[in-house]
């Protein structure tokens, strides 16, 4: 009976040791994949701003004809515009993509969205305001603020370079099939430009919120982020990334500038594939 009794204490006391012992190294992936979301999310968000303000400001003559803002234009939202009181720009922009949504750049959209600025899209200092209407982008429903802050243009080998501060300030994103949402801020450096024809735009700076778990995040940029027209997600950079849930700090490593669904998390005992959206 003695010797029952001691087996059974032992499996007891020695099966939780081993548990904690794995939990120390299996890191949480949610701020990484959160965050993944949040990026991808405002990047597309922050093009169809551009896009849309450019091709107007095009048509209008506000700016000079550009071929490339007539091809990107998206012709399937309903997009109503006002200019300001002398009419040298356009001070707000409302893109209405109804309930059933639109598809573009591989994201369906439905809901709203509200550009305000004031000033021309291209004028330093022109602070350019993005707010989201019961906005919804594929199964992600989001809402908060974009705030750009156009801070430099310039000509570079014949290339046009736009450098924002973009800030995004307490969105809060969703699956509409689920029930947690994270919250998500930024505040970062945007610089576009063209790289063997084709344009890109590299971002970096800091992001901060909570995930969907509840834990609070801080993420910063190691190196800068890469997005490019043709790929709708991060192609390239590395982040850092440190939250409340007691895991040990992480490294978001975005590849080498190939357009996949990839991206390596690791921390100092093992790395982790996560599959980017």
């Amino acid at each position: 009976m003695k010797k029952t009794r001691y087996k059974l204490l032992f499996r007891l006391v020695f099966v939780p040791l081993i548990f904690v012992s794995c939990t120390e190294v299996e890191p949480n992936l949610t701020t990484a994949i959160n965050n993944n979301i949040a990026d991808a999310a405002f990047n597309h968000i922050n093009s169809v701003a551009d896009t849309e303000l450019g091709y107007f400001e095009n048509q209008y003559y506000i700016n000079e004809p550009n071929s490339f803002l007539i091809e990107e234009h998206d012709t399937c939202p309903s997009i109503t515009l006002s200019f300001s009181s002398d009419s040298s720009y356009i001070d707000s922009l409302w893109i209405d993509y109804g309930d059933e949504g639109y598809e573009w750049k591989e994201r369906t959209k439905t809901g709203g969205i509200l550009i305000t600025q004031n000033g021309k899209r291209n004028e330093i200092g022109t602070i350019t305001k993005v707010e989201l209407i019961n906005f919804t982008i594929d199964y992600y429903s989001i809402s908060g603020t974009q705030n750009i802050e156009r801070s430099e243009v310039e000509i570079n080998s014949g290339n046009w370079i736009g450098t924002d501060h973009v800030q995004v300030i307490e969105a809060v994103i969703k699956n509409i099939h689920q029930t947690n949402e994270f919250i998500w801020n930024s505040d970062r450096i945007r610089q576009g430009n063209v790289e063997n024809g084709e344009l890109v735009v590299c971002i970096e700076g800091n992001m901060n919120g909570i995930n969907t778990k509840g834990f609070e995040y801080a993420i910063t940029t190691r190196t800068p982020l890469k997005y490019k027209l043709s790929c709708p997600r991060i192609v390239s950079g590395v982040l850092n990334v440190y939250d409340e849930s007691g895991v040990n700090s992480q490294t978001i490593d975005y590849g080498d500038g190939i357009c996949d669904f990839k991206a390596t998390v690791a921390n100092e005992y093992d790395t982790f594939e996560i599959t980017l959206w």
